[in-house]
C-alpha cells in the first residue's frame, strides 16, 4: 500500500477501487492503522465493484449486500474483509425490505462463518466483531410478528453466548446487539420486543447462578466475578427496555 495519507490517499483508493458507493467512505477516505487489514478490504472492495460494474449494476447498498452474502459462502482467505464490508452496509445501505426478505439466507450465512471462526484456536476478533454486528442489525429489522419463529429465536441467542466472553471486545459487541435489539420495535403498536422476557429470564438466571456460585466461595476469584458483573452490566443497559411485570419478577 502507498504510504500517502490525506486527500492523496483518497484519490489513490477511490481511483484503486472505482467504487462511488458512500457507504465505503471510511474504507477509502483515510489510512487505518491496521494497513494490511485496509489493503485486503480495499482489495475484496475493488473486487466487487468490478463485478456489479461489469453487470451494469448501480452500486447500490442491496448489490453490495448479495455479492457479499455470496462471497462469504464461498471458500477464501479474505473472510475478515468481506465481513467488515457486510457490517458496513448492512448498517447503513440496506433497506429494511431486503433485510427481512433475505434474512434466512443471511443469518445462515453469517451463522456459518462465525461459527467456524470460533473454532479457530486464535479468535479474529475483527471478524467475529464485523460478523455480530450484522446478524444484530439484520434481526433487529425484522417485524414483531415473525419472532414466535423459534428459527429466529434459535439464532438470537447466538448472542447469549458473548455475554460472558473472556473476549472484551466480542462481549461488548454482543450486548450492544441485544440492547439495540430490543430497543428496535418495527410497530408503533408493540411497547416491547416479544424478547424482552427470554432475554431477562437468561440474564436473571446467571446472576443468580453466578452469585450462588461465589457465596459458595472462602475466596473469590477474579472471573467469578467478572462473570457476574458482565451480566450485571447488561442488565443495568436493558431493564428499562423490559416490561414492568418482568421487573417485578
Amino acid at each position: 500500500m502507498m504510504s500517502v495519507s490525506g486527500e492523496t490517499f483518497a484519490s489513490w483508493a477511490t481511483h484503486v477501487t472505482r467504487c462511488s458507493n458512500p457507504t465505503f467512505n471510511r474504507v477509502v477516505d483515510r489510512l487505518w492503522s491496521n494497513p494490511s487489514l485496509q489493503k485486503s478490504v480495499l482489495a475484496v472492495l475493488s473486487g466487487i465493484t468490478k463485478t456489479i460494474q461489469d453487470q451494469n449494476g448501480k452500486e447500490s447498498g442491496s448489490e453490495y449486500y448479495a455479492v457479499l452474502l455470496s462471497l462469504l459462502n464461498t471458500e477464501s482467505n479474505t473472510k475478515t474483509a468481506e465481513a467488515y464490508l457486510l457490517q458496513l452496509v448492512v448498517s447503513k445501505a440496506v433497506p429494511a425490505r431486503l433485510l427481512r426478505s433475505k434474512c434466512a439466507e443471511a443469518t445462515k450465512t453469517i451463522t456459518n462463518v462465525l461459527s467456524a471462526a470460533l473454532k479457530e484456536d486464535i479468535i479474529d476478533t475483527i471478524l467475529c466483531k464485523s460478523l455480530l454486528v450484522s446478524l444484530g442489525r439484520i434481526l433487529a429489522a425484522q417485524p414483531t410478528d415473525e419472532w414466535s419463529s423459534e428459527s429466529l429465536r434459535h439464532t438470537y441467542r447466538i448472542f447469549f453466548q458473548f455475554i460472558e466472553h473472556e473476549n472484551a471486545t466480542l462481549r461488548r459487541t454482543a450486548q450492544k446487539m441485544i440492547a439495540h435489539l430490543l430497543i428496535f420495535t418495527v410497530s408503533a403498536e408493540d411497547d416491547f420486543h416479544p424478547l424482552c422476557h427470554r432475554t431477562i429470564l437468561h440474564v436473571c438466571k446467571n446472576i443468580r447462578q453466578q452469585y450462588s456460585e461465589l457465596s459458595g466461595l472462602i475466596r473469590t476469584t477474579d472471573t467469578g466475578c467478572g462473570r457476574l458483573l458482565y451480566n450485571l452490566s447488561l442488565l443495568k443497559s436493558i431493564i428499562c427496555l423490559i416490561p414492568e411485570k418482568d421487573v417485578k419478577t
